[in-house]
């Protein structure tokens, strides 16, 4: 959860997000959806209605998993698979455009 906060902090995103949730908190981690329906349910929002974001193919398969929306972080390091991410974006700053020209 730490590592959330400061990425809602650094990017300004903070305001975009209702619920925050980590893994940290469920017994099976991604590529398990388990995380996607569980927070889902919580805003009370159907799949169609939701977007993950994500960098690891792990993320990505869980989001996709769970029949959500994936933008993926492009990511140089580790060499993940993205290409089942519906879009990507070079930084975290890019979702807010992203976001804004889906509504």
């Amino acid at each position: 959860m730490k590592n959330i906060e400061e990425a809602m902090a650094e990017t300004g995103l903070g305001g975009y997000f209702d619920v925050r949730v980590s893994g940290e908190d469920f017994a099976n981690s991604k590529p398990n959806p388990e995380i996607y329906h569980f927070t889902r349910k919580k805003l009370g929002l159907r799949a169609e209605e939701c977007i993950a974001i994500e960098d690891s193919s792990y993320g990505i398969q869980a989001a996709v998993n769970a029949h959500l929306k994936v933008i993926a972080k492009k990511d140089d390091r580790f060499g993940f698979d993205q290409s089942l991410a519906n879009y990507q974006v070079d930084t975290l700053k890019q979702v807010i455009e992203l976001l804004k020209n889906m509504e």
